[in-house]
């Protein structure tokens, strides 16, 4: 399979930050929400569908006791934010209290990346690598046919002013695919940088895909 188109923009749809990091390295585009991020499938269309409403609302926010430690888990959308909270922090301890006050700062730091979203226009490829698996959550689900017909027309709905292609990235058996999506795999050569991922298995893909970004 073959994409060879040019987009207008590159963006991120998770499921964590290895997709936006080398979206941004290879084309040097701007900042999205999903950036950062780590969002389960069901998660990540019920945003779509819900125009981001419950994004930062307090009484969603957890603070979930992961492998790796404590960290604060949208119990909404299943989002992990790993990297939202650190003024939330007492000698590293996450605070209940402070978790709450930092979801003013989050909402209006947010709301500069969701509006950029909401106005993308132009043909569009978003990227979505991996499940987004989180440990907390009780809806994780891979993506299928039914996810990925409801992330497309959620999308469109969103984004009139786009034309709307997306490509999911690994760990999927997907076939029958909606028009505009595409499912393909990026070769992570050092698996001992996960989130980082690997500069040649990305640019490999890029190339072999054709993926170009309009000048």
């Amino acid at each position: 399979m073959v994409i060879d188109k040019d987009f207008d923009n590159i963006v991120s749809l998770g499921s964590f930050c290895q997709a936006a990091h080398h979206i941004r390295r290879r084309f040097g585009t701007k900042a999205y929400p999903f950036d950062w991020w780590v969002t389960p499938s069901i998660g990540l269309v019920e945003v779509i569908e819900t125009q981001f409403s419950d994004l930062f609302k307090s009484e969603n926010m957890k603070v979930v006791i992961e492998d790796a430690g404590k960290a604060v888990m949208c119990d909404r959308y299943g989002i992990m934010h790993y990297h939202d909270f650190d003024q939330a922090k007492i000698e590293g301890e996450i605070l209940d209290f402070l978790v709450r006050a930092e979801c003013i700062n989050n909402l209006s730091k947010f709301s500069y990346l969701v509006n950029r979203f909401l106005n993308l226009s132009g043909k569009i490829l978003f990227i979505r690598v991996g499940s987004g698996y989180v440990q907390h959550y009780n809806k994780n689900q891979e993506l299928d046919r039914l996810l990925i017909a409801r992330l497309k027309a959620g999308l469109e709905k969103i984004l009139p002013k786009c034309e709307i292609h997306i490509l999911i990235l690994n760990g999927y058996n997907l076939d029958d695919l909606p028009s505009n999506v595409y499912h393909s795999e990026v070769n992570n050569y050092d698996l001992s940088h996960v989130w980082y991922g690997s500069d040649k298995g990305w640019d490999e893909m890029f190339d072999i895909l054709k993926i170009r970004l309009s000048q």
